[in-house]
């Protein structure tokens, strides 16, 4: 077998029997405090200061240390060697260990009703949605997106977009644990894309930039955003749907039914809304208004939806 070093073992034995004992003390100060000045590190070796400069110099041709002023002292600190490059790799990984392992496991966060759709609108995490491929794995998505946004995000966002069945992944792994090398191979492939979803996707965020553009009141003359026409025309649909609904209800019946329509449309909701007001026991003879029994959406019966769905496309023409 040949005992043959390797270069990087004898370049750091040939660096390590240059430096001599005081030198190797500053470097062992400079490890534990980062960086120091002139005359602390004289003082903390007990030599004269002048002495510093030349070491210091020699110690930074060896690309180990740099200096800088500041508050009109030079400033000596540890940037190199083989120890530091270890470290600084190991305290990198470590910061996305956490990251990583909470995006291979599904959590609370995930879970959350409308958590598929804050994807719309927070960081960079459209272009992940809009980046959705069947076939793709976690890793081969993230290659896509460039540096965009870091693997960690995007094997999140996909357990999000699972969760809610915007797509279905499939697991090609086992969580990595404590195994940092397998922390960064795939462990997701997404099987499956649901396109309405991910076109209702599409139109949500659309509206959303559009009224956002309309907020801003500076529209262009002879110009207008994609998806302006389709605000004026929902909010048409909308209303003429509302109205019919609520001059088809009980006057008990009504004041729910408004509250549902403004997206009070959870149970936890109105049970917050109405407080001490019953609610629940005034939709128990409804026929229009139901508690979901799979659920915990509040309810319109398809009957009553159609007939208003049909009254509103009527009014829209």
């Amino acid at each position: 077998m040949s005992t043959t070093k390797s270069k990087t073992a004898q370049i750091g034995q040939i660096v390590n029997e240059s430096i001599s004992t005081t030198d190797k003390k500053i470097l062992e100060i400079l490890q534990t405090k980062k960086e120091s000045n002139y005359k602390e590190l004289a003082n903390e070796l007990g030599i004269d200061a002048s002495s510093i400069g030349r070491r210091i110099r020699k110690l930074q041709d060896e690309g180990l240390l740099i200096k800088y002023k500041k508050d009109n002292k030079v400033i000596v600190k540890w940037i190199g060697g083989i120890p530091t490059i270890e470290q600084e790799l190991m305290n990198a990984t470590n910061t996305h260990v956490s990251a990583s392992l909470l995006a291979e496991c599904y959590d609370t966060m995930t879970l959350h009703a409308f958590a598929v759709f804050s994807l719309l609108f927070e960081d960079n995490y459209w272009e992940i949605v809009m980046n959705l491929k069947e076939g793709l794995t976690d890793l081969e998505l993230n290659q896509r997106l460039g540096n965009t946004i870091p693997l960690d995000s995007v094997r999140r966002v996909l357990t999000i977009c699972d969760t809610h069945n915007l797509v279905k992944l499939n697991r090609i792994r086992e969580p990595a644990a404590n195994n940092l090398i397998k922390l960064f191979e795939p462990i997701y492939r997404i099987e499956e894309v649901n396109k309405e979803f991910f076109n209702f996707m599409v139109i949500i965020r659309g509206l959303a930039s559009a009224m956002q553009y309309r907020m801003e009141n500076k529209k262009v003359p002879g110009c207008s955003h994609p998806f302006d026409p389709l605000l004026n025309l929902n909010v048409g649909l909308f209303m003429a749907f509302k109205e019919y609904l609520l001059s088809k209800t009980s006057v008990e019946e009504q004041t729910l039914l408004a509250d549902i329509l403004l997206n009070y449309d959870y149970s936890d909701d109105l049970d917050r809304l109405h407080g001490k007001d019953n609610w629940r026991a005034k939709i128990k003879s409804s026929n229009n208004i139901n508690i979901g029994s799979t659920s915990n959406h509040v309810l319109l019966s398809d009957n009553f939806v159609d007939t208003a769905k049909e009254n509103m496309i009527k009014r829209i023409r």
